[in-house]
């Protein structure tokens, strides 16, 4: 079975009807998290019984042990039953508590569910929901297509270290090249956001608040795209504000993002200023320039997108009468802080290069 594929994102259909191929990692508490758990979670939310569904999660723990198993997914369907329990109103129970400090602790990561955990570690062939039928589907469908910006994330980064390489080579012409034929892929993330249009908003209501912070944690955003900052570290760098690469580093050691060893050494090139940018300042070479403006109104033009969705879904996040699912609550400015920075950029970038 493929995942879900571009054209049948948010389809109307439920994720019942879902082919799947089964990944188990703790064989009948993950078949509860697959089958079971959305509609359970439902039903405790209508009728406001968590604490029956904190028992009942509590005795189909009991016997679960984390030796050789798959730990990424194990914590995914962990965190989504530690979720599921709190999102009902209940609190988790020693056996819940137990393995969920401990799948902490293996997996250096926060005691909440991640971005990481419902888009990389969350499998395409037998996604994990925390909402059940048709909701489940537009839930799977918003994970999945978070998976596949990460993909052209994936083979951006690859060609921005490509270019910082060459660029450290003083290989200009190839740097040029190398930086402009990232820039495609930029305007796929462009093109596959506007899936989003066939969201349902009030099924992403409902979804989203399963991802929320909780406990003085963070949520399950992507805000934590672990893609979309190394962008930012390996082109912009330096060129970003002191307080967004602060924060980038104090979630990273916090474990909130995936890639983290991969986020350590982007970071150090952006505060040592060998990132992209930086490089084309040393140099001072106006094709370079010209080639980075390019590249930085790309990103700009997906931050505009991005809001543009927001906008179009959630429009109470632009007047901050919602909190945003990390937790903050004044979502509106966390993303002008985010475009802001390639508007500056963009700015200066086109002064250089004329």
């Amino acid at each position: 079975m493929l995942p879900i594929q571009d054209a049948d994102l948010f389809a109307d259909v439920s994720i019942a009807d879902l082919s799947r191929t089964p990944i188990r990692p703790l064989g009948l508490v993950s078949d509860y998290v697959v089958e079971r758990l959305p509609y359970e979670l439902a039903r405790s939310q209508e009728h406001k019984t968590p604490a029956a569904l904190a028992d009942e999660i509590d005795r189909i723990l009991a016997s679960v042990k984390l030796a050789d198993v798959d730990i990424p997914l194990a914590r995914v369907d962990l965190r989504m039953i530690q979720s599921a329990v709190i999102k009902s109103g209940g609190a988790p129970k020693e056996n819940l508590l137990r393995l969920c400090e401990e799948i902490s602790r293996l997996t250096r990561g926060p005691n909440i569910i991640t971005y990481g955990d419902v888009v990389l570690n969350n499998p395409g062939t037998d996604p994990r929901t925390t909402t059940p039928d048709k909701i489940g589907y537009s839930e799977a469908s918003f994970d999945r297509l978070h998976f596949r910006a990460e993909q052209y994330c994936e083979a951006i980064t690859e060609r921005l270290e490509q270019v910082i390489e060459l660029l450290e080579a003083r290989d200009v012409d190839k740097g040029c090249e190398n930086l402009a034929a990232a820039i495609p892929y930029i305007s796929d993330i462009i093109r596959i956001m506007k899936f989003f249009d066939r969201m349902s908003r009030d099924h992403f209501k409902v979804f989203r608040n399963n991802m929320s912070a909780h406990s003085g944690l963070k949520g399950a955003s992507g805000y934590f795209s672990p893609g979309i900052a190394l962008i930012d570290l390996y082109f912009a760098g330096a060129h970003l504000p002191d307080k967004q690469l602060d924060t980038i580093e104090t979630d990273l050691s916090l474990g909130y993002y995936e890639k983290r060893d991969q986020l350590r050494k982007a970071m150090q090139r952006a505060r040592g200023k060998n990132h992209a940018v930086g490089l084309a300042d040393q140099i001072n070479d106006k094709d370079l320039y010209r080639t980075a403006a390019n590249f930085a109104a790309a990103v700009l033009n997906y931050r505009r997108a991005h809001h543009r969705t927001v906008a179009l879904k959630l429009p109470e996040a632009l007047t901050d009468s919602l909190s945003g699912t990390i937790g903050t609550t004044k979502p509106a400015e966390l993303l002008q802080e985010r475009r802001e920075p390639y508007e500056t950029l963009c700015a200066y970038l086109e002064s250089k290069a004329s």
